[in-house]
């Protein structure tokens, strides 16, 4: 009979086992990083179609109208360049 010998794995090197982990963690970060730029990226598009969409042709035209109508009005004499805040206190019985 031959004595069977055990083979237990050897415990990693240190000085390497700690080189891998520090790139484990900057691939995290890095990982971490680049979503937020693609959310980022996303965000953006979005704003930008939101912001293009309503362009059209006439829209020149009915800031013109909007503002005669508004803004420069002639029958009060009144500008409405100002916002005024009424302030209405409710008193409590």
């Amino acid at each position: 009979m031959t004595k069977r010998r055990s083979r237990r794995p050897r415990p990693p090197d240190p000085k390497i086992l700690r080189k891998q982990r520090e790139e484990r963690l900057n691939e995290i970060k890095m990982w971490t990083i680049i979503r937020e730029i693609l959310f980022y990226a996303f965000f953006l598009w979005i704003l930008i179609v939101i912001s293009y969409r309503s362009v059209s042709n006439n829209s020149y035209s009915y800031k013109k109208t909007m503002t005669q109508v508004f803004i420069e009005t002639n029958d009060t004499r009144k500008s409405f360049d100002k916002v005024c805040i009424v302030v209405k206190y409710v008193v409590k019985s």
